[in-house]
């Protein structure tokens, strides 16, 4: 506004800085192309740097067209093809070379190295997320215990947050470091704690930290100075927390205003409380968000933080629905409550120098890893379902452009894996290869899958997911209903545990069997773990690794 509100500013600033030159110019905004235009108006010394494939963030207000019109709005300027990619081996090169070129919405070049060929690209389909990150850790350990890379060189991307925390907690299980870049572990997230904070006043109305956290989240007008009056109410005269707040309504120790405020909170509590007598735990946890308005009010914000939020809002969900199915009768608040202090109790553990890198593929841009996994590959979840639906073709090009990014960060090995089902708020969803995996030519690609087929499928000759990268639309059948499916739980039947086994399971660690009850879908063990720790579960959900 300055510069165009008074010239001879902007030409007192164009003379100051005679020469400009801007790094990942695809990433600048309206404003910053106006103040570039106006600062090089007068000597038009102009260098500009960037590739608008790698043009990822329009969603915190980068123009694409900037860098896609710079020969229209600078017509003199000389323009320099870096096409020679040093990082990568010339079939990642190639591979992400030709999905881009599905982009429309680019300039013309082709990219080439003289590196190695390398290996191929491993496309990898598993039965659910949980198999597919046992898939990528089992790698991770492969490859690292050949003595050819440490754990620093491998990387694991995803489209969203909230996939991280099953890739977590098999990391975790094998006693993997990690580090998450550009975000926090799973459950040290704000929404994540937050609700834990509900769920443990539920069963404890005297936890003091949790009721802090959470007597104005989400925001119901209880300010600062209420807190602290009812904080030092309860030091003075030695009580909880959530007493001293009924106290101080009666004696009035605020005004009316935070009376109400406060009342209402304490009632809520006493709502929750008397509520989770009758309700399951997943019930219970779909009531919290419901009474509290948690999500109605991230709806509200609709940004892109906010959106993230929800979404591990709904992979806790998830995480709370594993849990009662493997647990059965013992999936209770109070163990819950127990195994989630398990896995807090790690999380703070430091991380280490030597450590797998999670992180989100918007983050991944300009670093580079010997492997990468980029896992959920899957139509709906990269690309988005929004990207699909939505009739401007920029969102897919975008996504398009994510994926590019994330395959050319790997240097020698690359992974793209996908699941046939994933949870979403506690329920399986059935979704098809990504259209991204199909627009890699099969030259470049070796293709693992570890699904296995139930018999009527091969009696019927019905084709397996090896298709998915064909010129046809991908057969996927529609799923059936799982007695149909019988086989792809043959692996958890009580008949391959034996008293006396020695398993391992991702939240209490190693123990041996102690007790098989029960045949079938009913099937159950006990399991007496190393703490001396006994915990039963169903066979059919429990996530026990035979050793």
């Amino acid at each position: 506004k300055l510069f165009e509100t008074r010239p001879d500013i902007a030409e007192k600033y164009s003379k100051r800085y005679k020469y400009i030159m801007i790094d990942e110019y695809q990433d600048t905004n309206r404003i910053q192309y106006l103040i570039i235009k106006a600062l090089s108006k007068g000597h038009r010394n102009l260098c500009v740097v960037g590739d608008e494939d790698q043009s990822i963030y329009s969603w915190r207000g980068a123009d694409i067209a900037n860098i896609l019109e710079f020969e229209k709005d600078f017509p003199e300027a000389k323009v320099v093809k870096l096409e020679q990619n040093y990082r990568s081996s010339q079939v990642i090169v190639s591979a992400s070379t030709e999905l881009i070129k599905n982009n429309e919405i680019r300039k013309d070049k082709t990219l080439f190295t003289q590196n190695d060929p390398g290996s191929l690209i491993q496309v990898c389909e598993e039965n659910t997320e949980y198999d597919e990150a046992r898939m990528i850790v089992k790698n991770i350990e492969s490859l690292s215990q050949s003595g050819e890379y440490a754990y620093k060189d491998f990387a694991i991307f995803y489209r969203t947050n909230a996939q991280s925390r099953v890739l977590e907690e098999q990391l975790r299980l094998r006693s993997i470091p990690y580090r998450i870049v550009g975000g926090l572990k799973f459950y040290e997230r704000m929404e994540i704690k937050d609700v834990i904070a509900y769920l443990k006043l539920i069963i404890n109305p005297g936890d003091d930290v949790a009721l802090k956290r959470v007597i104005n989240v989400p925001a119901r007008g209880i300010g600062k100075t209420t807190i602290e009056k009812i904080e030092n109410y309860a030091n003075a005269t030695g009580i909880r927390m959530v007493e001293a707040c009924a106290r101080c309504i009666e004696e009035k120790v605020f005004h009316k205003g935070a009376q109400t405020k406060v009342g209402g909170f304490l009632d809520l509590l006493v709502k929750l409380r008397t509520r989770a007598e009758d309700l399951t735990l997943v019930e219970l946890y779909t009531e919290i968000l419901a009474e509290t308005g948690y999500v109605a009010k991230l709806k509200n914000e609709g940004t892109q933080e906010t959106e993230s939020r929800i979404d591990n809002l709904e992979e806790f969900n998830n995480a709370i629905t594993q849990f009662c199915d493997e647990r059965g009768e013992e999936g209770t608040l109070q163990n819950f409550l127990e195994e989630m202090a398990l896995v807090q109790d790690v999380d703070r553990m430091s991380d280490e120098e030597d450590s797998v890198t999670l992180m989100t593929l918007h983050i991944s841009k300009g670093l580079e890893f010997p492997v990468v996994f980029v896992a959920g590959m899957e139509q709906g979840l990269f690309p988005t379902a929004r990207a699909i639906d939505n009739s401007d073709p920029n969102g897919l090009e975008e996504e398009r452009r994510l994926c590019y990014v994330g395959m050319t960060r790997a240097q020698e090995h690359l992974f793209l894996s996908y699941a046939r089902q994933r949870k979403q708020w506690g329920s399986s969803q059935f979704n098809p290869p990504s259209q991204f995996l199909q627009e890699i030519p099969e030259d470049y690609v070796e293709f693992k899958t570890s699904v296995r087929r139930p018999k009527f499928m091969d009696n019927a000759g019905i084709q397996s997911g090896a298709n998915w990268n064909s010129n046809q639309e991908p057969t996927f059948d529609a799923m059936p209903s799982y007695e149909d499916y019988s086989d792809l739980f043959d692996e958890s039947s009580a008949s391959q545990f034996k008293k006396g086994q020695r398993v391992r399971h991702p939240s209490y660690g190693v123990g041996a069997i102690y007790r098989v009850d029960g045949n079938g879908e009913d099937a159950r063990v006990s399991v007496l773990f190393d703490d001396k720790t006994l915990k039963k579960f169903v066979v059919k959900y429990a996530r026990l690794e035979r050793l």
